[in-house]
């Protein structure tokens, strides 16, 4: 579960019942409190990318190595809430994020790949 507002990811095993947290403080610094992320889009391969919205980076949560870590790529400009939802695409196998203040949509691909493309003027 994404951390909008908190400082963990939190990890439910279905089959289990067992709760697991991961602390996010370390990889996103302090300086984000609020409406850090906007949900996420899951991959095939088992990968969740939480939507930035006033967080820097995408926050990545391996679901097969149970795992939290951030993309190197970091997302500039101090705008707020940058982008408000996202899909996985089948057809060229990439994430896509859909911008809410952001003049550009994020595009993250299978081998995590970073793409800004530009919103036309």
């Amino acid at each position: 579960m994404m951390p909008s507002d908190g400082d963990h990811v939190l990890r439910l095993d279905v089959e289990s019942g067992e709760l697991k947290t991961f602390e996010t403080n370390h990889l996103l610094g302090k300086n984000v409190h609020k409406n850090k992320f906007q949900g996420g889009v899951v991959t095939p391969w088992n990968v969740i990318y939480a939507i930035p919205a006033n967080a820097n980076h995408v926050l990545r949560i391996d679901a097969s190595s149970n795992s939290v870590s951030v993309l190197s790529t970091e997302i500039s400009g101090s705008r707020r809430c940058k982008f408000q939802g996202a899909f996985f695409s089948s057809i060229d196998e990439a994430c896509y994020f859909l911008p809410e203040h952001s003049d550009s949509i994020l595009r993250i691909s299978k081998n995590e790949d970073v793409e800004f493309i530009s919103l036309p003027s």
